[in-house]
């Protein structure tokens, strides 16, 4: 986002001026050095000496016998080569700056890190949420761990409704701070599935309970598509930004009220879909597809004379509907995958008859 580019800017800055400032003090060795390397004195030396003594360029560029045009091509010559070589000692000297840059700087990433956030900080977010992933806890109990990380999906399944939130705030409202709020959020959403993902990994790695071996899958599962929806979602508002035009969206009024009803449609399956991760429910589950049934009949319907609304504008609505498809079946997958992770496993049980086997074995 445009925050991070700022703080690459900084960072370039700050770097630069202070090896800058370091470089300042043995400036002259350093030119020494570098002059070492590719050496021009000679014929610098020899372009001087000849010019005064022939009275300057001019004047050897008048003398028209064979010894004059040597001396003149011998001269332009030089100067050539003397241009040549500067331009590689400038290269020389630009190529171990910035490789000792990077040799003292490496090492201090952090601190370089943190002057980033604090010159150009996070815009205060409206939305809180409480991630906490203690890696600690994965090898005391990596059962106690996973309903840490289920939790984690739960502030996950938080930011992807809020991020449709700030999606229709944007088509609504057309007011770009909603947008920028936007490509803040996809940021810790990203990090924070991230984070999850590998998290949930390393609870792969460990024994864990058959019931809890059951969900694993589901929540890893369940947390990609938390974060597939606003993904595509930014994709679309992307989309629906490439056409703005004076403070307003060059999109037919029909297809702008379809679209913000089907965002409506889509918040709320994800809605729907976030709380089975807290609370699962069949009747829930139902309401989950018949909503996506919806939103396919309405997509499916829609789509027919696609070809007659872009002649009306540039805005391509069938890529707009197929993104808004590809959310509706992301939301309607986390309730798939939870379903999926509650159903339990079967008690092993013996037959009568091999009962009865065993026991007279016994």
């Amino acid at each position: 986002g445009h925050r991070d580019a700022r703080r690459i800017a900084v960072v370039w800055l700050v770097t630069n001026l202070l090896m800058a400032l370091a470089i300042m003090p043995i400036i002259g060795y350093y030119a020494d050095m570098i002059n070492e390397m590719q050496s021009v004195k000679s014929d610098t030396a020899w372009i001087q000496n000849t010019l005064h003594d022939k009275g300057g360029y001019a004047n050897i560029a008048k003398d028209t016998t064979d010894a004059g045009i040597r001396l003149h091509k011998d001269i332009d010559d030089r100067i050539a080569n003397v241009n040549s070589t500067m331009k590689f000692q400038l290269a020389w000297a630009h190529l171990i700056f910035n490789t000792a840059m990077v040799a003292i700087f490496i090492w201090l990433t952090k601190p370089l890190e943190w002057a980033a956030m604090k010159i150009v900080p996070n815009k205060k977010s409206r939305f809180k949420y409480d991630i906490n992933l203690p890696k600690s806890l994965i090898n005391e109990s990596p059962d106690l761990a996973f309903e840490a990380a289920e939790k984690a999906t739960v502030g996950l399944s938080r930011m992807s409704q809020d991020a449709l939130i700030l999606i229709r705030e944007y088509v609504e409202d057309k007011d770009p701070k909603h947008y920028l709020e936007l490509e803040d959020l996809m940021n810790l959403i990203e990090t924070t599935r991230s984070n999850l993902y590998a998290y949930l990994i390393e609870i792969g790695t460990h024994d864990i309970s058959r019931r809890t071996a059951n969900r694993h899958l589901s929540l890893v599962l369940a947390s990609r598509s938390l974060e597939r929806i606003p993904l595509i979602g930014k994709e679309l508002a992307k989309e629906i930004k490439s056409t703005e035009k004076r403070g307003r969206f060059d999109i037919a009024e029909k297809d702008y009220d379809e679209l913000l009803t089907l965002l409506k449609v889509i918040s709320k399956i994800t809605e729907k879909s976030a709380k089975q991760l807290s609370r699962f429910s069949k009747t829930r589950s139902q309401e989950i597809r018949e909503l996506n049934d919806y939103i396919d009949t309405m997509v499916s319907d829609n789509s027919q004379n696609h070809v007659k609304r872009k002649e009306v504008t540039k805005f391509d609505y069938l890529l707009a509907l197929k993104l808004i498809s590809r959310m509706s079946h992301h939301a309607a997958r986390v309730n798939k995958y939870i379903a999926r992770g509650k159903e339990k496993f079967e008690s092993a049980r013996l037959s009568d008859k091999l009962k009865q086997e065993v026991l007279e074995d016994l």
